[in-house]
């Protein structure tokens, strides 16, 4: 909040200085602390009628997989899209998935024992491993384009792994994520951080366009669906479901701060300020959010994109 009368914002800057964009983490605790919060997703799967298995259902019907076909799961998590891939690719195929989180693939196993010889997970982190050019028939990736620290590198490394003709599968939210992101991003600048949304990379049909031309991929099909779910009722829409504002604003804090560590960016008394323009703009967020059965639903725009390799 500004405070003309004393010369001063909030977080101590002289009134009229500039914001510089704030960077609070490296590249590599970026990615120790994704791995913290899925190590602790005991849970993860309980999640999956609603919004994990709808958009693996879909992203591997939209890859068309062939029988025979090996494919890489990039951060498969608990193995959901792998198991569909599983069964796509059938007995002749073979479906590795990776993830940086033990806790994920612990829960991932039980479905690899349903599918001997076809499906298997590896501790692994897509950024950085090592499969030689042209291992795999798909590439496939959900939701999880936000979790990397550099998506362009990445993207480009996945590409040497696919065969010539090879394709890429993910989908990925359109920015901003949820309708309460830019409420997060306001009660931050308040303070004197701006921070930038974390989707924006591939968060829109030309950036997604820019970057897998980078990494060497001839063609792309990029869809756009989103709200309400109404409008593709051939196809299950993932939504995040919230019983009050209450709930809204305190679960949706939670996923925010997991991308934007602004405990420890801001002191006590700033981050105290920002919690509560927060939850004042989330409230009135959940507000305009609430269905007629009184729950709050919040369905993100997706980007869903195949894509080949030249």
């Amino acid at each position: 909040m500004n405070d003309p009368a004393a010369g001063k914002v909030s977080d101590g800057r002289p009134a009229g200085t500039p914001l510089q964009r704030t960077r609070i983490m490296d590249e590599a605790s970026f990615t120790q602390r994704i791995t913290s919060v899925f190590d602790a997703r005991t849970n993860y799967d309980e999640q999956a009628p609603s919004w994990h298995l709808p958009l693996a259902e879909e992203l591997v019907r939209l890859a068309a997989l062939k029988k025979g076909a090996s494919v890489l799961d990039v951060a498969t998590g608990t193995g959901l899209v792998g198991e569909l891939a599983a069964q796509a690719v059938g007995s002749t195929g073979s479906v590795l998935g990776i993830d940086i989180s033990e806790g994920m693939l612990a829960q991932a196993a039980p479905k690899a024992a349903a599918h001997p010889h076809v499906l298997s997970f590896r501790l692994g982190d897509a950024q950085t491993a090592a499969f030689p050019p042209g291992s795999f028939d798909a590439v496939l990736c959900s939701n999880a384009l936000v979790y990397m620290a550099d998506v362009a590198a990445a993207l480009q490394r996945w590409a040497v792994w696919l065969r010539p003709g090879g394709i890429l599968c993910f989908n990925t939210p359109q920015a901003p994520f949820f309708r309460s992101t830019e409420v997060f991003l306001h009660a931050a600048e308040a303070q004197g951080l701006l921070l930038e949304d974390v989707t924006q990379v591939v968060g829109s049909v030309h950036s997604v366009r820019s970057v897998l031309q980078a990494a060497g991929f001839l063609e792309a099909d990029i869809q756009v669906r989103g709200r309400p779910a109404q409008e593709f009722p051939d196809i299950n829409v993932a939504t995040y479901s919230f019983a009050s504002p209450e709930e809204y604003a305190a679960r949706l804090w939670s996923t925010h701060v997991r991308f934007y560590p602004v405990e420890s960016a801001l002191k006590p008394k700033a981050l105290a300020a920002m919690r509560a323009e927060w939850e004042e703009g989330a409230l009135q967020q959940a507000q305009r959010l609430r269905q007629a059965d009184g729950r709050i639903v919040d369905s993100p725009t997706m980007l869903w994109v195949r894509a080949t390799k030249r």
